[in-house]
């Protein structure tokens, strides 16, 4: 259900909104968290502080759309 709502998220952002990038962050201490954005396709570009921050550029979109396609697919 997770995979689902964030692909229909990102696809809203990406291509109604016209989104450059999309930022996520999690806890340092939140791994389970920290792993999910990680599943998404999302890269890890710094720490500030306890803070894990993550993003998706356009570019990354393609890709990254089309790997959570075939997530959802495959668990559907």
């Amino acid at each position: 259900m997770n995979t689902t709502c964030k692909l229909l998220w990102l696809v809203y952002a990406f291509e109604q909104l016209d989104a450059i990038a999309l930022e996520f962050r999690a806890n340092w201490h939140n791994h389970a968290s920290r792993k999910a954005i990680l599943g998404l396709g999302a890269r890890q570009y710094g720490v500030l502080r306890n803070t894990v921050v993550f993003s998706i550029i356009a570019s990354e979109w393609p890709t990254v759309k089309n790997n959570l396609k075939f997530k959802h697919a495959h668990y559907a």
